[in-house]
């Protein structure tokens, strides 16, 4: 038996842009020296800071997060870039920040770092992705691979099985 749900008008309306907050460090973000601005003592900028777009936030966050964890993981960015199947030219401009990856590039990656399910979460939304969600049948195998902790060839074998679209069949990233 099926209960009826009383959903608010709330969720029907128009929400508002969401604004995102960037919570690195100023530190981290990259300015030029000052001496590289003739008679200037502050560098200049054509656009102001509040015209940067969604696009390079989200692309200085996904830089930021698979850096650290690089680091956390101890491991080169060749070595996730191999384990992730993923060309060394795209891996490596995406790892600068310079390539937006596809929502199948960055499960590549999250399962080459070895990353459990909530770690995946927040890396697919570190690149402004939406999470995988288990009601769709091929994040349902995803979801299911990545928690029982197989490879991403294990993980590729089970979507052909299921006869679902392998990560990055759609994606021009391979070698």
């Amino acid at each position: 038996m099926v209960e009826s749900v009383r959903i608010p008008k709330i969720f029907f309306q128009k929400r508002a842009e969401v604004k995102i907050k960037c919570t690195l460090p100023i530190t981290s973000i990259p300015v030029p020296p000052t001496n590289s601005f003739p008679n200037s003592s502050r560098p200049t900028t054509s656009k102001p800071f509040s015209a940067l777009t969604r696009v390079n936030w989200l692309s200085l966050l996904l830089r930021a997060y698979i850096t650290q964890l690089c680091k956390q993981k101890n491991m080169t960015v060749s070595k996730v870039l191999d384990k992730a199947d993923i060309g060394t030219s795209f891996g490596y401009a995406i790892f600068n920040g310079s390539r937006k990856p596809s929502r199948d590039t960055v499960l590549k990656l999250a399962i080459a770092f070895g990353l459990a399910l909530d770690d995946t979460q927040k890396l697919l939304s570190a690149a402004g992705f939406g999470g995988l969600y288990p009601k769709i049948k091929r994040d349902a195998v995803i979801i299911y691979t990545i928690q029982r902790g197989y490879t991403l060839f294990q993980i590729q074998d089970e979507l052909t099985r299921q006869q679902l679209t392998e990560l990055g069949a759609a994606d021009h990233d391979r070698r």
